[in-house]
Protein backbone atom coordinates (compact mmCIF):
# COMPACT_ATOMS: atom_id res chain seq x y z
CA UNK A 1 0.00 0.00 0.00
CA UNK A 2 0.62 3.42 -0.45
CA UNK A 3 1.38 5.42 2.06
CA UNK A 4 0.04 9.17 1.87
CA UNK A 5 2.14 12.01 2.89
CA UNK A 6 0.45 14.77 4.40
CA UNK A 7 2.68 17.17 3.31
CA UNK A 8 2.31 16.37 -0.32
CA UNK A 9 -1.92 17.47 -0.31
CA UNK A 10 -2.23 21.27 -0.88
CA UNK A 11 -3.46 22.99 2.51
CA UNK A 12 -6.21 24.44 0.42
CA UNK A 13 -7.68 21.24 0.22
CA UNK A 14 -7.60 19.81 3.57
CA UNK A 15 -9.41 23.08 4.48
CA UNK A 16 -11.26 22.95 1.93
CA UNK A 17 -12.31 18.94 3.25
CA UNK A 18 -12.47 19.82 6.83
CA UNK A 19 -14.64 22.93 6.01
CA UNK A 20 -17.42 20.56 4.13
CA UNK A 21 -16.99 17.29 6.68
CA UNK A 22 -18.04 19.85 9.60
CA UNK A 23 -20.85 21.79 7.27
CA UNK A 24 -22.32 18.01 6.67
CA UNK A 25 -21.52 17.35 10.30
CA UNK A 26 -23.25 20.50 11.59
CA UNK A 27 -26.65 19.69 8.62
CA UNK A 28 -26.88 16.24 10.68
CA UNK A 29 -26.54 17.38 14.35
CA UNK A 30 -28.93 20.56 13.51
CA UNK A 31 -31.57 19.53 10.73
CA UNK A 32 -31.60 15.58 10.57
CA UNK A 33 -31.56 14.84 14.71
CA UNK A 34 -34.47 17.23 15.38
CA UNK A 35 -36.52 15.99 12.48
CA UNK A 36 -35.96 12.55 13.58
CA UNK A 37 -37.13 13.51 17.58
CA UNK A 38 -40.31 15.18 16.21
CA UNK A 39 -40.81 12.42 13.63
CA UNK A 40 -41.27 9.60 16.98
CA UNK A 41 -42.96 12.62 18.66
CA UNK A 42 -45.54 12.34 15.60
CA UNK A 43 -45.65 8.55 15.51
CA UNK A 44 -46.62 9.05 19.25
CA UNK A 45 -49.74 11.18 18.40
CA UNK A 46 -50.43 8.91 15.53
CA UNK A 47 -50.75 5.98 17.69
CA UNK A 48 -53.26 7.46 20.11
CA UNK A 49 -54.97 8.98 17.61
CA UNK A 50 -55.65 5.53 15.79
CA UNK A 51 -56.32 3.94 19.09
CA UNK A 52 -58.60 7.21 19.85
CA UNK A 53 -60.34 5.91 16.35
CA UNK A 54 -60.92 2.27 17.48
CA UNK A 55 -62.54 2.82 20.68
CA UNK A 56 -64.68 5.27 18.97
CA UNK A 57 -65.31 2.84 15.75
CA UNK A 58 -66.32 0.39 18.24
CA UNK A 59 -68.68 2.56 20.74
CA UNK A 60 -70.13 4.16 17.60
CA UNK A 61 -73.31 1.63 17.11
CA UNK A 62 -74.09 1.94 20.89
CA UNK A 63 -74.18 5.37 20.60
CA UNK A 64 -76.65 5.39 17.59
CA UNK A 65 -78.65 3.00 19.38
CA UNK A 66 -79.20 5.32 22.78
CA UNK A 67 -79.28 8.03 20.25
CA UNK A 68 -82.32 6.63 18.78
CA UNK A 69 -83.60 5.13 22.30
CA UNK A 70 -83.60 8.80 23.05
CA UNK A 71 -85.90 10.25 20.22
CA UNK A 72 -88.63 7.74 20.56
CA UNK A 73 -91.92 8.59 20.88
CA UNK A 74 -93.85 9.65 23.95
CA UNK A 75 -95.70 6.64 25.31
CA UNK A 76 -99.27 5.76 24.28
CA UNK A 77 -101.75 7.51 26.62
CA UNK A 78 -99.94 10.26 26.75
CA UNK A 79 -102.12 12.80 24.91
CA UNK A 80 -100.89 16.07 24.46
CA UNK A 81 -103.25 18.38 25.72
CA UNK A 82 -103.98 21.96 25.11
CA UNK A 83 -102.90 24.57 27.55
CA UNK A 84 -106.37 26.10 29.48
CA UNK A 85 -105.93 28.32 32.26
CA UNK A 86 -107.90 26.96 35.50
CA UNK A 87 -110.43 29.62 37.02
CA UNK A 88 -110.52 31.34 39.69
CA UNK A 89 -113.32 29.77 41.44
CA UNK A 90 -111.50 26.38 40.66
CA UNK A 91 -108.75 26.94 42.30
CA UNK A 92 -110.05 25.03 45.26
CA UNK A 93 -111.10 21.79 43.59
CA UNK A 94 -108.02 21.32 42.61
CA UNK A 95 -106.62 20.06 45.87
CA UNK A 96 -109.85 17.14 45.35
CA UNK A 97 -108.32 16.62 41.87
CA UNK A 98 -104.80 15.26 43.20
CA UNK A 99 -105.98 13.49 46.30
CA UNK A 100 -108.56 11.65 43.46
CA UNK A 101 -105.70 11.27 41.11
CA UNK A 102 -103.12 9.83 43.81
CA UNK A 103 -106.20 7.05 45.51
CA UNK A 104 -106.25 6.32 41.40
CA UNK A 105 -102.26 5.75 41.40
CA UNK A 106 -102.03 3.56 44.84
CA UNK A 107 -100.47 6.44 46.35
CA UNK A 108 -101.24 8.55 49.48
CA UNK A 109 -101.69 12.28 48.99
CA UNK A 110 -99.82 13.55 52.57
CA UNK A 111 -99.39 17.46 51.81
CA UNK A 112 -101.34 19.81 48.95
CA UNK A 113 -100.03 23.49 49.85
CA UNK A 114 -100.64 25.78 47.33
CA UNK A 115 -97.99 29.17 47.00
CA UNK A 116 -99.77 31.74 48.58
CA UNK A 117 -97.62 34.70 46.90
CA UNK A 118 -98.58 32.73 43.82
CA UNK A 119 -102.20 32.55 44.51
CA UNK A 120 -102.33 36.83 45.49
CA UNK A 121 -100.07 37.71 42.46
CA UNK A 122 -100.90 38.08 38.85
CA UNK A 123 -98.23 36.23 37.23
CA UNK A 124 -100.73 33.72 36.40
CA UNK A 125 -99.32 30.91 37.33
CA UNK A 126 -100.41 28.89 40.63
CA UNK A 127 -97.26 27.44 41.93
CA UNK A 128 -98.23 24.21 43.99
CA UNK A 129 -96.03 21.13 46.29
CA UNK A 130 -97.31 17.92 46.50
CA UNK A 131 -96.21 15.33 49.20
CA UNK A 132 -97.27 11.54 47.68
CA UNK A 133 -96.13 8.71 50.10
CA UNK A 134 -95.87 5.07 48.29
CA UNK A 135 -94.28 2.51 46.24
CA UNK A 136 -92.02 4.01 43.60
CA UNK A 137 -93.44 2.12 40.45
CA UNK A 138 -96.68 3.68 40.96
CA UNK A 139 -95.51 7.25 40.69
CA UNK A 140 -95.94 6.49 36.88
CA UNK A 141 -99.50 6.44 36.42
CA UNK A 142 -99.39 9.33 38.45
CA UNK A 143 -97.06 11.52 36.42
CA UNK A 144 -99.01 10.48 33.64
CA UNK A 145 -102.43 11.42 34.55
CA UNK A 146 -101.12 15.01 35.78
CA UNK A 147 -99.71 15.61 32.57
CA UNK A 148 -102.76 15.33 31.06
CA UNK A 149 -104.92 18.33 33.34
CA UNK A 150 -105.15 20.87 30.94
CA UNK A 151 -104.27 23.30 33.40
CA UNK A 152 -100.84 22.23 34.13
CA UNK A 153 -97.62 24.12 32.70
CA UNK A 154 -94.96 22.76 34.23
CA UNK A 155 -93.18 20.40 36.34
CA UNK A 156 -90.94 22.13 38.01
CA UNK A 157 -88.98 19.47 40.75
CA UNK A 158 -89.74 16.24 41.46
CA UNK A 159 -87.81 14.88 44.77
CA UNK A 160 -87.75 11.28 45.94
CA UNK A 161 -87.10 9.94 49.58
CA UNK A 162 -86.84 6.84 50.91
CA UNK A 163 -88.78 6.62 53.90
CA UNK A 164 -88.62 3.42 56.77
CA UNK A 165 -91.17 1.45 54.50
CA UNK A 166 -92.34 3.35 51.66
CA UNK A 167 -90.99 6.31 49.34
CA UNK A 168 -91.61 9.93 49.41
CA UNK A 169 -92.29 12.14 46.39
CA UNK A 170 -92.27 16.13 46.47
CA UNK A 171 -93.45 17.44 43.37
CA UNK A 172 -93.94 21.29 42.91
CA UNK A 173 -96.10 21.86 39.66
CA UNK A 174 -96.93 25.37 38.23
CA UNK A 175 -100.47 25.31 37.26
CA UNK A 176 -102.10 28.19 34.26
CA UNK A 177 -104.75 30.20 36.17
CA UNK A 178 -106.24 33.71 35.05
Amino acid sequence: MAKINLTSVPTKSLLNVIIFGGGIILFVLLAILPAQRESKALDGRIEEISERIKEEQILTPLYDSLLKKTQMKPPEGLNVVPLEKLKRGETDKVGRTFQKMAKESNLQLAEYSPEIQSMIGETGNLKVSLLLRGDFFNLQPFLLQICRLPYLDKIEEITIKSASDTKEFRLRLHLARE
